[in-house]
């Protein structure tokens, strides 16, 4: 059994790193918390079930779309803001009028209360998804969604 004693002492630059990614976790924490997706998502004495009833009560357009395709980077914005954009097939429209909605931008949802791991998430299992859609200004046949607003993936098959 190895004895059981001071521990051997550290180099002087391994102390500097742990300081610095203490530092780093810090910035990055601020960052997040700046970055924080406000909208109220029900987290309120109401179950989830009835936030997301409120939540269509109050959407003025809801659509049942199928995500084609999507693409970010750094030439993919909107506003001078990079964004997720997606081509999209209109399967219905549950509430208002979608008529020659093709694109959906959204943004990353790391705290910009954007839906791209919804979006990834409706290709990867070939589902159609249902969300709230926000006209774009300027940029006819496209259409903003986001956490804030109503949304719903058909569920897995059995």
């Amino acid at each position: 059994m190895p004895a059981v004693g001071p521990s051997k002492p550290r180099h002087p630059s391994v102390r500097r790193w742990e300081v610095l990614a203490f530092a780093a976790c810090g910035l990055l924490a601020q960052i997040a918390v700046a970055q924080a997706c406000t909208c109220d998502l029900g987290r309120d004495q109401r179950s989830d079930a009835e936030a997301k009833v409120d939540r269509l009560a109050q959407a003025q357009t809801v659509a049942r779309l199928r995500v084609r395709s999507i693409v970010a980077g750094a030439d993919v914005t909107l506003a001078e803001r990079r964004v997720v954009r997606a081509a999209v097939t209109l399967e219905n429209v549950v509430k208002g009028s979608a008529d020659g909605v093709s694109t959906i931008v959204t943004l990353f949802g790391a705290g910009d209360c954007g839906i791209a791991s919804a979006l990834l998430l409706a290709v990867a299992w070939d589902r159609s998804i249902t969300l709230e859609l926000k006209p774009v200004p300027g940029h006819p046949n496209t259409a903003y969604a986001d956490m804030c607003g109503y949304g719903e993936i058909e569920p897995l098959k059995k």
